[in-house]
């Protein structure tokens, strides 16, 4: 990399960032982990930050798979993706806007791939025999932040699948991504939760 020009070490370190993150979250996937907080990256000089619960599935209310374009998964491949086509055609001597769009074509290529396959997945999970009631007094986290009083998302382990619902706070106040929280009631199909102590 001593030789490499700064167009082609952009490209390295977005493909190697995206590959480490893309990587960290298969295995992850792949174990049933659910890992959850801040991650930190020092890259002379320049800070990266995210803030992210890595859960295992995305289905909602059971019975619905929607399509979603972008999740952490799809968004790691596609820097992954674009990091490596474009140092691969930078190598080659090709136009720097010409790599530019490949990479970007084939990024994007690569997170409607990966939003197909999950939304396939969760097509073949989703049964709509799920019974919501029996959420109530579970423990999860927060996967979207949950407004004063509005809607986000948690995840919580339920019929033995960890899965996202839309929730709102029982105590309408602010209960941030990556929190803990109980689930106290049902409103419809929406889950009523409240913060737990650490």
């Amino acid at each position: 990399m001593r030789n490499s020009s700064p167009v082609e070490l952009f490209y390295a370190i977005i493909a190697i960032i995206g590959g480490v993150l893309f990587l960290i979250r298969t295995i992850l996937s792949l174990i049933g982990g659910d890992a959850g907080g801040d991650t930190d990256i020092d890259l002379g000089g320049h800070d990266i930050h995210m803030d992210s619960d890595m859960g295992d599935n995305s289905i909602s209310h059971g019975a619905e798979a929607n399509f979603q374009l972008f999740s952490l998964h799809g968004i790691t491949g596609f820097f992954m993706i674009f990091g490596l086509v474009g140092l691969a055609l930078s190598k080659a001597n090709v136009n720097e806007l010409v790599t530019a769009l490949i990479g970007l074509t084939a990024g994007t290529i690569t997170l409607l791939v990966v939003a197909g396959i999950y939304y396939y997945m969760r097509t073949l999970q989703s049964d709509g025999t799920m019974r919501l009631d029996s959420a109530i007094g579970q423990l999860g986290s927060v996967y979207l932040t949950i407004p004063e009083n509005g809607i986000g998302q948690v995840s919580i382990t339920i019929q033995g699948g960890r899965k996202q619902f839309d929730a709102v706070s029982a105590t309408h106040q602010r209960i941030l991504t990556g929190e803990k929280i109980r689930v106290v009631s049902l409103n419809g199909s929406t889950l009523v939760v409240e913060p737990v102590d650490q």
